[in-house]
C-alpha cells in the first residue's frame, strides 16, 4: 500500500505491517509517491520482485526486493534510486509495467503526458536509457 512518503507491505505468512520509506539521495525528507507498480518477472523466485515508484516531482524510482520466506523480512536486494526524471516535474499519477517475451514496457502518465518506455536489457535499464529521449504519446 503506497501512502504519501511510504509503502506499508504485509507479507502473507505475518501478522505484522512493516514500512519503507523512500527517500531522495543527499535529501532528509521522503519524497512524496503518487504511483507504484510491483512486478515480479520470474516465476522461479516467488519472493524476488522489482518495484516502480513515480513521485510527485516527477521522478520514477526503480528498486528490487526479496522476501524471506520464514521471516517474512524484506530484504534490499537494490534500494530504491532514481533512474529518471521526467522533463516537466509535474506529479507521476500513474505507472504500469510488463515484459513481453524479452521486451519491457513502461508507460507512465502525468497531467499533461503519457510516456512509454521499450528497452530489452532489464526494467531499470530501459528507464535510464530515456533520460536524454523521452517518447510522448
Amino acid at each position: 500500500m503506497l501512502t504519501g512518503h511510504e509503502i506499508f507491505y504485509n507479507y502473507y505468512k505475518s501478522d505484522r505491517i512493516l514500512t519503507l520509506p523512500v527517500r531522495m539521495p543527499g535529501q532528509a525528507t521522503p519524497v512524496g509517491l503518487k504511483a507504484i507498480e510491483i512486478l515480479k518477472f520470474d516465476e522461479n523466485e516467488p519472493n524476488f520482485f522489482e518495484v516502480l515508484l513515480g513521485s510527485d516531482q516527477g521522478h520514477i524510482f526503480h528498486g528490487v526486493f526479496s522476501v524471506d520466506d520464514s521471516t517474512g523480512a524484506l530484504d534490499e536486494v537494490q534500494p530504491f534510486k532514481v533512474v529518471l526524471q521526467t522533463p516537466e516535474y509535474s506529479a507521476l499519477k500513474e505507472i504500469k509495467a510488463t515484459k513481453i517475451k524479452d521486451t519491457f514496457l513502461v508507460l507512465a502518465v502525468s497531467d499533461t503526458q503519457l510516456y512509454q518506455f521499450i528497452g530489452q536489457d532489464s526494467l531499470e535499464a530501459t528507464l535510464q536509457k530515456y533520460n536524454k529521449d523521452y517518447k510522448k504519446l
